[in-house]
């Protein structure tokens, strides 16, 4: 905030909203047009929570000291003499409530009590019309676009937040062993993925996604699995992962089942080769765009042909935080940075195939915060 000369943050998109208070909502993850807000003014180091009635409640709960202003039309019952604390705070704010989002962040903004000044606004979940509603309101107060400046915050993660990342991982990959374990002959790429789901609930986390792919479809970028059979002779390509308190995992591997086929090894080993030159050259001060230049340097030397559009992206509480790994990116690599990093080949008509990792940047270099072997996985044969 001092570096963007900002004296109020506001948060509107849900991870934004949760890495500032650590306050969970449900209706906030599954309810589009839900609107809460987090704002934290810098010179008094405060948070205030704008958020529905309904959540008022759960905020009480799990923050049982926030500064809570409320908005909407949804009403508790209360018992005639209350009990508790927390039962009697809930009543006090909801009494108090507003009408619409908008009068609830206005007094919260009014209580502030800036004369002038900067709000960094994330434009994540907000309307044009609220935005001109609040520069309109507030005409002495210089409002700038804020999502960017969150994504640079979020960039930089904790030592808590490492950790979470990396038993993310370490659940996604067990729990794809554990589904390979159990492949047979015959099963479906839904098969797998019921079977991955299950490994993944048993270990505490939360299913985010698995593409399962199988043969031709290996192919397909970001698809959806099938009732596609597995064979003998399958290529089957994998990209999982699982969320595990909120942090996301995203790795990638590739398997056959029997029978090799030699391009599938000879084009896994180039994709291997590019994705180990990439992770050689990580190091604080790097760019981004200089590692998406080794790697596909490197893949380059044994398929020609190759293109991609980024070797890699940041993860943490979105699948892609900043940087990406891309032509024209400049942000230079810095510690406590967690990257995913990959470089996939699709061929229509023939296959696919995938690796992809996570590390920290680190003082050195980096550290994987992935364990399983990066080998093509042959199963059978």
């Amino acid at each position: 905030m001092e570096k963007h000369n900002l004296d109020v943050l506001i948060a509107t998109l849900p991870e934004n909203l949760y890495y500032l208070s650590c306050f969970k909502s449900i209706s906030h993850r599954i309810l589009n047009r839900v609107q809460a807000f987090a704002m934290y003014v810098r010179k008094n180091d405060e948070l205030t929570m704008i958020v529905p009635c309904a959540d008022v409640a759960t905020l009480i709960e799990q923050h049982e000291d926030a500064n809570v202003v409320c908005f909407g039309n949804f009403f508790f019952s209360f018992p005639d003499i209350a009990q508790s604390q927390s039962t009697k705070k809930i009543k006090q704010i909801t009494k108090n409530r507003f009408a619409s989002s908008m009068e609830a962040l206005c007094e919260a903004i009014n209580k502030v009590g800036l004369r002038s000044g900067k709000v960094g606004m994330d434009e994540s979940r907000i309307t044009p019309q609220l935005w001109k509603s609040l520069t309109d309101t507030f005409s002495d107060l210089e409002f700038v676009p804020g999502e960017a400046i969150f994504s640079e915050i979020r960039m930089i993660k904790h030592a808590s937040e490492i950790s979470l990342l990396e038993r993310s991982a370490e659940i996604a990959e067990e729990s794809l062993l554990s589904a390979l374990d159990k492949l047979k002959i015959g099963m479906t790429e839904l098969d797998i993925e019921q079977s991955y789901i299950e490994e993944v609930v048993k270990r505490g986390g939360r299913p985010f996604f698995n593409v399962i792919s199988e043969g031709l479809r290996s192919a397909y970028a970001d698809t959806i699995n099938t009732s596609q059979k597995i064979a003998d002779g399958s290529i089957l390509r994998f990209d999982f992962g699982c969320l595990y308190h909120d942090y996301r995992s995203d790795i990638a591997r590739t398997a056959v089942v029997g029978r090799v086929p030699a391009k599938v090894e000879e084009y896994y080993g180039y994709i291997l080769e590019g994705e180990n030159k990439l992770v050689e050259y990580i190091k604080p001060g790097i760019t981004a765009e200089a590692l998406f230049e080794v790697a596909v340097d490197k893949v380059k030397e044994g398929i020609p042909h190759y293109k991609r559009q980024h070797v890699g992206h940041g993860i943490g509480l979105e699948v892609y935080d900043t940087p990406s790994l891309a032509p024209g990116i400049q942000t230079k690599l810095e510690p406590g940075m967690v990257l995913c990093v990959e470089t996939p080949y699709y061929e229509l008509e023939w296959g696919g195939v995938q690796i992809e990792d996570t590390v920290v940047v680190t003082e050195g270099g980096c550290r994987f915060l992935t364990k399983t072997s990066r080998e093509l996985i042959k199963i059978g044969g």
